[in-house]
Formats: C-alpha cells, sequence, structure tokens
C-alpha cells in the first residue's frame, strides 16, 4: 500500500482507495515502521511462549503427582509408556512432549528478538528471518523449510 523499502514509491496510487478495498481499518503512517515492524510477530510468539510456559509447568505437575512416590493422579495407560522393559518408573509421553515443545518455543521467541535487536529503521534483509521461528514455534511438531527470499 504505498511502502516500499525505506520511503515508500514513487507511483501515483490512492493509498485511501486501496485501504478501503482491502478492507484495512487505516492506512499505515509511516512506511518505515511499516515494512520494519515485526511486533505482531512477537507478540504472538510472546503469547505462545506464556501459553507454553504454563502447559509445562502442569505437565510437569501431572508427572509428579502421577508418579509413584505421590500416586495422586492415576492416568489412563495410553498417556504412558515404560522406558525400559519391566522398568518400575513411568512416564508419560504426551506430558514430557509438552514440556519438550516449549523449549522449542521459548526458543522462537529469542531468536527473532535477537534478529530485531541491532536493526536500523526501514526494511532490512534480516528480516526475511522472521518467518521461521514464527512457523516453528506456531506449529513445534514440523520441520518448516527456510525461507527462500523475497520481502516483508
Amino acid at each position: 500500500m504505498g511502502s516500499g523499502a525505506l520511503a515508500g514509491n514513487s507511483f501515483a496510487i490512492n493509498r485511501e482507495a486501496i485501504r478501503r478495498e482491502l478492507g484495512f481499518s487505516k492506512i499505515t503512517a509511516n512506511s518505515l515502521d511499516a515494512v520494519s515492524d515485526r511486533d505482531f510477530a512477537l507478540d504472538y510468539l510472546f503469547a505462545l511462549t506464556g501459553i507454553a510456559t504454563h502447559l509445562s509447568r502442569l505437565a510437569e505437575d501431572f508427572v509428579i503427582f502421577a508418579s509413584q512416590e505421590f500416586s495422586y493422579v492415576i492416568l489412563p495407560d495410553e498417556y504412558f509408556h515404560r522406558q525400559q522393559p519391566h522398568a518400575a518408573k513411568e512416564e508419560s509421553r504426551l506430558l514430557e512432549l509438552i514440556r519438550g515443545k516449549t523449549g522449542r518455543i521459548i526458543g522462537a521467541l529469542v531468536a527473532l528478538l535477537t534478529t530485531l535487536k541491532g536493526l536500523p529503521t526501514s526494511y532490512q534483509r534480516d528480516l526475511q528471518e522472521d518467518k521461521e521461528p514464527l512457523f516453528s514455534a506456531h506449529d513445534p511438531h514440523r520441520r518448516h523449510a527456510r525461507s527462500s527470499g523475497g520481502g516483508p
């Protein structure tokens, strides 16, 4: 909508008409901010990190409370597997995966923050690295192809 990599564009476009046609609530006031802002991605990753952290803590509570030492809760057998044949210690597959995936989501937030921390205002090619952590945190079970480049 008229926000080029640095200072808008030289075409005579009607930004307000484009805004209406696309159904946006308003036009961007600053083209530098429009092409370099990644707050939406940080907000999403921060929310995912908070949710995952709470789920991880809850999962750990269930692992402890279901242990032989506590036996406060009894979870269905399909949630458990034995580490070794005839092992006395049972561990929860699902709950361990929740705890493990939380680290990946936290890592995605840190990765994007690290990418953004030293960038000057405006679009920089470094911003192409915003997609991988975002997609990885959104669906931590899948491996995503690296971004091949392109614009913001």
